[in-house]
């Protein structure tokens, strides 16, 4: 299904970029900054899991997202977008049914980061020189991440569940895909402002140290705002 998304979304960007340049009206190039807050949807095995066996939730991995944006407009409205975010959200948790020998609880530390490398297209769905720019978009690309957990675990394969220190790591890259609606303000011909909704789609299955822990789900949702310059 991944697979099939982003095919449709390059096929997209393809037809677009037969659009002749000479239609566009104004600055054809953007270079956007964004901020915001990435929400994780937590939807695969190692997730529910962890849920059930360490306190905490999946949302206490929401954490800052920042980006950047290329755009270039073809005119007619459409333009095609390269964007590279970065992310990377902790979850302080402990066992739910076991302490240590004085009553403590036994803690570790989970973090996860996301690095994306997407192009998509993007359409205004407002005239030229509107006060609002409503506008929608849709792509893919590479999703890279690092999932980490250190601190103290339980060895539960000996007799009296032996406590020892370590740290977990596994590394890889995936190919998700993703959908976008936001609302431009321009300020002068030259600079905007903007906010936007962003929902990714992305999942691998875990190797190395989490390897037979499932998939882990990189799916999630931003909000964002940010500011544009067109040149």
């Amino acid at each position: 299904m991944k697979r099939g998304a982003l095919g449709s979304v390059l096929v997209v960007a393809a037809l677009a970029a037969a659009a002749p340049a000479s239609a566009a009206i104004g600055p054809e190039h953007s270079l956007r900054l964004r901020g915001g807050i990435f929400t994780p949807d937590g939807d695969s095995e190692y997730f529910t899991e962890a849920e059930q066996d360490f306190t905490g939730k999946v949302s206490d991995l929401e954490d800052f997202v920042g980006g950047i944006d290329y755009r270039y407009d073809f005119g007619g409205h459409v333009g095609l977008m390269v964007s590279g975010d970065v992310y990377e959200g902790t979850w302080d948790r402990a066992y739910r049914d076991f302490e240590d020998n004085f009553g403590n609880e036994i803690q570790h530390r989970a973090s996860l980061e996301i690095d994306s490398l997407t192009a998509g297209v993007v359409i205004d769905i407002a005239p030229e020189r509107s006060p609002v720019v409503p506008y929608v978009g849709a792509g893919g690309g590479l999703y890279s991440y690092r999932l980490e957990e250190s601190g103290d675990f339980i060895d539960f394969t000996s007799p009296d569940f032996d406590i020892f220190d370590a740290q977990l790591v596994a590394e890889g890259e995936t190919f998700g895909y993703y959908f976008l609606v936001g609302l431009e303000v321009p300020l002068t011909p030259y600079f905007s402002i903007f906010g936007e909704g962003r929902w990714d789609n992305a999942e691998d299955e875990l190797s190395e140290d989490f390897d037979g822990f499932g998939d882990l789900d990189l799916s999630g949702r931003r909000i964002m705002g940010g500011i544009s310059w067109s040149f």
